[in-house]
């Protein structure tokens, strides 16, 4: 992603002639990152027009790509690739103003990390980032869109973590393939290439469209086929382009950048991501390389080669290192974003960073950089594993030892559980486990739904044993209520293992002579079909059960239990941590309706708005001074739960009753 490379028009020739790669400098590649780096900046501050900005990575990664694998290629044609050397390069490449960049954010996070969840989840990455694998946590624990993403300084080095994984393996896959190729196999490295091109992308088209996005997203092998796409673009393709007419030439190198450009523009949090629309500024940028390849003296190739790109693209590297970490501490300060003072901060201050890196850091390191990798490239490649493995060990220990002492903040500030909790015997979340043969029978009120469900059911049990009865929940993280509807037709709908699974307690209980008295039903409720819902609650209705709705709970843009530990200690309001009730009534309405709907001609089907309980007339809290309702932004904890059977106590008395 951050690589200046040796290449040029010039390609180095193989055994049978045929150039096999570009080598030397072109400044368009320089004008190019530049383009791929303001996007990127100023989609992360915010800037309008740049929604999708975050391409400009994807850019970094085909870049990348053409550089490095080129670069491979063209050192075994000469025969003289050493492993050793390439990685001492990439260490003396990456290392240090990254390293530098590490070094200065922990000296900075306990000024701008005040609670236990940022605190802790800073810590974890800290650890990971030298080591280049901070990807890895990000996978299990971020969605790269999520809101609370913007308060994690580190979050950017998944990228890195990316490239450098990908960069540990294609040596080693380049030196068997040239193997292969000495045996008589010519074309060895085209088909490997294709191969694994097309299942690095088959491989992210179908975990983006089984909602698996961070797999997708953060996870090397499928991200591979960026870099391979960049691989690609050697001199006998090039050669072939040559042959088109000059306007053509630049037409097609309008459409690449026109690809590039309307990815940035028309993209944003809202897309499909990555999946078939990251073929955008993919294409966009093998067409263009390969055209301006072709035609190094049209209008657009020199543009980019003028001074301003060129300057820009030289501080590319260290502008994305610095840029991010800047943004976050700006906004945990503020809890908020600023358009303004983001720029000011991202842009700005990130640029001002990254020449000073440069000046200091890069452009010494690349005067030396040939002179100290001839000497001991082995030496260069395993001190600087010394000292990623080091910063790793000292300064993760030194963030996990500042996060400790926030670990019992809530019980010391905050009451989560209400009046009580209870573990359920009867909690049923995995089809591994088995479970009682008495949790489907006698008098019971079963519990059905999402993640939702799953944080109410403590809560719930308690009640339930208060009132002398027993609570029976059917739960499953990220399953949309449509999984819960027990159709006869298995293939009605596309399958998930985990959801899948539930089918078998499910269907015990709806074989069980021993049917719920009462069913609550809560889930985030994605959007449902009026019919869906009726199907929904149907089954339980033919069989006598009364029914619970739970609509959708507030949702809230910063995690409070974070928020409002960073407002106790600012001496702010905790309102900062709210939102405003007309905004998330006008998100959630259609759904509110459906569900309304579903309860409105049917005198043993009740609906309640958890907004009742959690929102005044102007603005949703999730806590009510000492008492915090939510364990996120959108999970209710103990002390939420009780509020919510308290708000709405003859409700939950009915459903109850026998």
């Amino acid at each position: 992603m951050h690589n200046v490379g040796s290449n040029s028009a010039v390609g180095h020739k193989g055994a049978t002639g045929e150039p096999v790669a570009f080598t030397g400098y072109m400044p368009f590649i320089d004008g190019l990152r530049a383009v791929a780096v303001i996007a990127v900046v100023l989609c992360h501050c915010g800037v309008p027009g740049f929604s999708g900005g975050y391409v400009g990575v994807d850019v970094f990664f085909v870049i990348s790509g053409f550089l490095i694998i080129g670069q491979i290629r063209a050192e075994q044609v000469r025969g003289d690739f050493s492993v050793y050397r390439f990685y001492a390069r990439r260490t003396l490449r990456i290392l240090p103003v990254y390293f530098a960049m590490l070094i200065a954010v922990l000296i900075a996070a306990p000024f701008f990390l005040l609670s236990a969840e940022t605190s802790d989840s800073f810590a974890e990455s800290f650890a990971l980032s030298p080591l280049m694998a901070s990807n890895i946590q990000f996978l299990n624990e971020q969605g790269y869109f999520d809101f609370d993403a913007q308060y994690k300084p580190l979050l950017h080095t998944w990228t890195l973590a990316v490239e450098e994984q990908f960069y540990l393996l294609v040596p080693l896959l380049l030196v068997w393939f040239a193997g292969l190729a000495r045996d008589g196999r010519r074309h060895v490295y085209l088909l490997a290439a294709l191969l694994i091109a097309a299942a690095s992308f088959v491989g992210t088209l179908f975990l983006t469209d089984v909602q698996e996005h961070n797999f997708s997203f953060y996870l090397m092998p499928l991200r591979a086929w960026e870099f391979v796409a960049g691989g690609l673009i050697v001199p006998v393709f090039v050669d072939r382009l040559r042959g088109l007419p000059g306007w053509a030439r630049q037409a097609g190198a309008l459409l690449g950048a026109g690809l590039i450009i309307s990815a940035i523009v028309l993209l944003d949090e809202a897309s499909l991501w990555p999946g078939w629309l990251t073929l955008l500024p993919v294409a966009g940028a093998v067409l263009f390389i390969s055209l301006c390849l072709s035609m190094p003296k049209m209008p657009l190739a020199r543009l980019l080669a003028s001074r301003a790109p060129v300057a820009i693209g030289l501080v590319s590297y260290s502008w994305y290192l610095w840029h991010w970490p800047l943004l976050s501490f700006g906004r945990l300060l503020r809890l908020e974003t600023d358009l303004a003072l983001d720029v000011a901060a991202g842009a700005g201050g990130g640029l001002v960073l990254a020449v000073a890196s440069y000046r200091l850091i890069e452009r010494p390191l690349k005067v030396r950089r040939a002179e100290l990798i001839r000497s001991r490239p082995d030496r260069i490649f395993w001190r600087g594993g010394g000292a990623a493995i080091l910063l790793a060990a000292v300064g993760g220990g030194g963030a996990f030892a500042y996060s400790a002492h926030y670990g019992d903040y809530l019980h010391r500030y905050y009451e989560v559980d209400g009046r009580g909790v209870t573990a359920s015997d009867c909690r049923i979340y995995d089809p591994r486990f088995t479970y009682a043969d008495t949790c489907f029978s006698g008098d019971y009120v079963l519990g059905i739904g999402d993640s939702h469900m799953g944080e109410l059911d403590p809560a719930i049990s308690f009640y339930a044993g208060e009132a002398g009865g027993r609570f029976v929940s059917v739960i499953s993280g990220g399953c949309s209520a449509q999984w819960f509807i027990l159709s006869p037709d298995p293939g009605r709908r596309n399958r998930h293992e985990r959801c899948e699974g539930l089918a078998a307690p499910l269907a015990a209980l709806r074989s069980s002579p021993d049917q719920p008295h009462g069913v609550i039903i809560s889930f985030y409720w994605s959007e449902l079909e009026p019919e869906e819902v009726d199907q929904l609650v149907g089954q339980f209705r033919k069989n006598g059960s009364r029914v619970l709705i739970l609509g959708p709970v507030p949702v809230f843009r910063h995690s409070p239990p974070t928020c409002l530990e960073i407002a106790r200690k600012r001496k702010i309001s905790a309102d900062v941590c709210g939102v405003s009730r007309q905004a998330l009534e006008q998100e959630f309405a259609k759904r509110s309706k459906r569900l309304e709907a579903a309860a409105a001609n049917d005198p043993m089907v009740r609906y309640v708005d958890p907004f009742v309980a959690f929102c005044d007339d102007e603005l949703c809290r999730p806590n009510d001074g000492n008492l915090l309702f939510y364990s996120d932004d959108d999970h209710l904890n103990g002390g939420g739960t009780h509020r919510l059977i308290e708000t709405f106590a003859e409700e939950f008395r009915w459903v109850f009753a026998r």
